[in-house]
C-alpha cells in the first residue's frame, strides 16, 4: 500500500501543487470529466505487471465523453489501432504534441470521442459482454 500524495511529490517535484487528487468514486468521476476537456492514462510500461493492465479506463473515458491519451501498452495499442483514435503516445513528445491538437482542435476532440464511442457500441454493448461471459462459463462446464 502506498500513500499518492507521497510519490507524487517524489515523482512531479516542483508541480506537485498544480495537482490535485481526487478520492476514486463513480460520482467524482463522473463530475470532474465533465469539468474536463482531456483524459490522460499514463502507464510505466518498463513495470512488466502495467504492461498487462487491460483497456478498461479508456473505455470508461469514452464513455463519458473524453477524448483520451494513453500510453502504448498493448491493450491501449489494440483498441487504438480497432477504433481508429490517435490515442497512444510513446514519447514524451507525442504526449505533449497531442495534448495541444486536442486542445487547439475541438473538433479533431469531438471525432476522437466519436470514435471511441463507436468502438464501445461495436464491441463493449451489455449484450456482447454478456454473450462473451456465457461462452467462457459454458466453455468451462460444458
Amino acid at each position: 500500500q502506498r500513500n499518492t500524495l507521497d510519490l507524487l511529490k517524489r515523482d512531479l517535484g516542483q508541480i506537485n501543487s498544480l495537482v490535485n487528487v481526487i478520492p476514486w468514486t463513480q460520482e467524482n468521476l463522473v463530475a470532474t470529466a465533465q469539468r474536463c476537456k482531456i483524459a490522460m492514462i499514463p502507464i510505466d510500461l518498463s513495470v512488466p505487471m502495467q504492461r498487462l493492465k487491460p483497456e478498461n479506463r479508456l473505455l470508461i473515458m469514452w464513455r463519458l465523453g473524453l477524448p483520451c491519451l494513453t500510453s502504448a501498452s498493448p491493450a491501449y495499442t489494440r483498441v487504438a489501432l480497432k477504433a481508429g483514435t490517435k490515442t497512444v503516445c510513446e514519447t514524451p513528445n507525442d504526449w505533449l504534441e497531442n495534448f495541444k491538437n486536442l486542445l487547439a482542435n475541438p473538433s479533431f476532440a469531438h471525432q476522437e470521442v466519436l470514435r471511441g464511442q463507436n468502438y464501445l457500441h461495436e464491441n463493449h454493448t451489455s449484450t456482447i459482454l454478456l454473450n462473451k461471459w456465457d461462452r467462457a462459463i459454458e466453455s468451462v462446464i460444458g
